[in-house]
């Protein structure tokens, strides 16, 4: 289980400070709202599914990884 990040909470700038520090993400790479119009919440997004897959390729052996949202609705008719 992943606790996701909460882009709002965080601020554009807490976002720059968390991609340059986990990442090495040069500031002006995560998504600005002023530049796309995109709420932070798209970068919290982007950078929690990054963090999720680093961790994953760094520590697991396993051959998949399944990432889900917390708000996944599930239907009976999935093969």
């Amino acid at each position: 289980m992943f606790e996701a990040l909460d882009g709002q909470a965080l601020g554009e700038e807490g976002l720059q400070k968390y991609a340059a520090e986990r990442f090495n993400i040069s500031k002006g790479v995560v998504p600005s709202t002023e530049r796309y119009g995109k709420p932070l919440s798209v970068a919290g997004t982007l950078l929690s599914h990054l963090s999720v897959w680093t961790d994953f390729l760094e520590s697991s052996e396993a051959q998949f990884l399944l990432v889900m949202e917390d708000d996944l609705m599930m239907t009976a008719d999935v093969e």
